[in-house]
């Protein structure tokens, strides 16, 4: 793609944790510039998971 639209940039969204895929097709990766990390949901949805309503804490800590 890069070839036929050098102008355009490339994105992802990863849930798999593929070390590939922002490396150029060249070095036997799949080419994309970007990538979507999902280590930020995956962290919500474990906490979603594994604490109930009444283990959340809605609490704001403030620097003095």
């Amino acid at each position: 793609m890069h070839e036929l639209y050098p102008f355009v940039d490339y994105n992802c969204g990863d849930v798999s944790g593929m070390p590939l895929l922002c490396i150029p097709v060249f070095k036997g990766g799949v080419g994309f510039d970007y990538r979507l990390s999902m280590a930020i949901p995956d962290m919500w949805i474990k906490l979603l998971k594994h604490k109930s309503d009444d283990e959340w804490t809605l609490r704001i800590l403030s620097i003095l």
